[in-house]
């Protein structure tokens, strides 16, 4: 009688490893008392310990561990980390700084943002199930990181979905997602506008934003740079127009999805920029449900408490939080 012995994983796949790594940045970020991402650094030997406790899996030198970071960023073309002189013959990891392009930002905190993108999944599923429509559900998914999130949570889930789908979108990223599953998937339909490829927002942009207003949606998902004083700001002078044409000038249920750390107090980050649209601009805001250390003071936190007087609460799961935006 042959007999098989299941083999322990030995190596995580690139993309599982910086995934897992940009994790632990989360987390040490609820961690330390530090202002931003930026200032979390991970030694070598941490990182290789926590892959052994999460993933069964003994990384045995710190050469072998940072030469897969640098693989992969080879593979995206862009640089992700830094590495720093440690104790011994221990490293210190850190974040590249700034993260500028789209390809970057999305692996930004990925945590938080699987946490949203799974809120937005639910409500839409739940949406779909408590409205007999025989017509197709449509959803606006707009530029950035989270909303590519978004998108692969409805690739994932899709062959167990019965409901027409219509996205509209101009972000490359969410295309992307979704072009593979077309051919073989009648319920799913993917609408872009014209426009050139900005290769740092990586959307299709354009001056004629008529594809947004031609009729009503279902939902209309955007994220943002950063929140101050309820006013949105973004970095991209070329996305400006084409976010404020679908926030301002169309019908359906606007959630504002945020990763958490979009909230800001310092005036000076904003200076240089023209906001677009405020909150009251929307009627929901989905953000991750964090562990809260009472040990560290988290500015963050503590900035969105203020903005609770603004917003009234629907979903608190285990996950995230969805808000009804107070318009007056």
């Amino acid at each position: 009688m042959q007999t098989f012995t299941a083999h322990k994983q030995l190596r995580l796949k690139q993309k599982e490893l910086v995934f897992t790594i940009l994790r632990m940045f989360s987390e040490e970020l609820e961690k330390e008392e530090v202002k931003n991402i930026w200032e979390v650094s991970l030694s070598s030997s941490q990182i290789i310990q926590n892959l052994k406790e999460r993933c069964n899996i003994d990384y045995k030198t710190n050469y072998w561990l940072w030469t897969q970071l640098k693989r992969y960023e080879e593979e995206l073309n862009m640089p992700l980390f830094k590495k720093h002189r440690g104790n011994g013959q221990d490293i210190l990891i850190s974040l590249y700084y700034p993260y500028t392009h789209f390809h970057q930002k999305k692996h930004l905190y990925i945590s938080e943002k699987l946490k949203v993108a799974n809120g937005v999944y639910d409500e839409i599923q739940d949406f779909s199930q408590n409205n007999d429509f025989r017509r197709p559900v449509k959803l606006v998914l707009g530029a950035g990181g989270l909303c590519d999130h978004i998108a692969s949570i409805f690739a994932e889930h899709r062959a167990s979905q019965t409901y027409h789908l219509e996205i509209y979108t101009h972000n490359l990223g969410v295309i992307e997602q979704l072009s593979g599953l077309l051919m073989e998937d009648d319920h799913l339909s993917v609408f872009v506008p014209r426009g050139k490829i900005d290769s740092t927002t990586y959307t299709l942009l354009d001056d004629d934003n008529e594809f947004y207003g031609e009729g009503g949606f279902d939902f209309i998902v955007q994220g943002t740079s950063f929140i101050y004083e309820n006013k949105l700001y973004i970095e991209s002078e070329r996305e400006f127009a084409r976010k404020k044409s679908i926030v301002q000038g169309n019908a359906g249920v606007k959630i504002l999805v945020l990763s958490g750390h979009e909230f800001i107090d310092d005036p000076l980050v904003v200076s240089k920029l023209t906001s677009y649209a405020t909150l009251f601009d929307y009627d929901q805001v989905i953000v991750p449900r964090t562990k809260v250390n009472p040990q560290v003071e988290n500015s963050r936190n503590l900035i969105f408490d203020g903005y609770k007087k603004h917003l009234q609460p629907l979903v608190l799961n285990w996950n995230y939080e969805i808000y009804q935006v107070i318009k007056s």
